[in-house]
């Protein structure tokens, strides 16, 4: 598979576990009808944060894999984080807010994001550390053939 076919891939699945979570965060808040937990703008307001701190993850993923200058590791990278945090965290999510009947369970917004900015950063990490590593690899090849770019 080629660079583009990865971040589209990624992008599609980021795209898919976003929708997904935002479903899963109105549905939990359960906005509608005559619930009394949202009698002014301020209580939608907080809906509308804490969705955004769900999407968080998603939207980081999304606007990595749209990025154009991105080597073979980096691409892999954003994919294996697109399928672990974005489509893991969206199950753990809808397991949560469809199986549990606790009211605990909507603690489950606030804490995923959290575990899913862990497992992005450290992807990022060992991304870092191979490029280091391949990179300072690939440039003392090059002087020993001779070229220098």
């Amino acid at each position: 598979m080629n660079t583009r076919t990865l971040n589209r891939l990624s992008s599609w699945l980021a795209g898919a576990g976003a929708l997904a979570t935002a479903s899963l965060c109105i549905y939990m808040a359960q906005p509608w009808g005559d619930n009394p937990a949202y009698r002014s703008g301020s209580d939608y307001l907080n809906l509308a944060l804490l969705t955004l701190w769900a999407l968080s993850p998603h939207i980081f993923i999304l606007w990595r894999a749209r990025g154009r200058n991105q080597r073979g590791v980096s691409t892999f990278t954003m994919l294996l984080s697109a399928v672990l945090a974005c489509l893991g965290g969206t199950l753990l999510l809808g397991q949560t807010a469809l199986l549990s009947k606790d009211a605990q369970a909507g603690l489950a917004v606030l804490v995923i994001p959290v575990y899913q900015w862990l497992l992005i950063a450290s992807l990022a990490a060992i991304n870092w550390i191979y490029r280091v590593i391949f990179a300072k690899q690939d440039s003392s090849t090059r002087v020993r053939q001779g070229r220098q770019d």
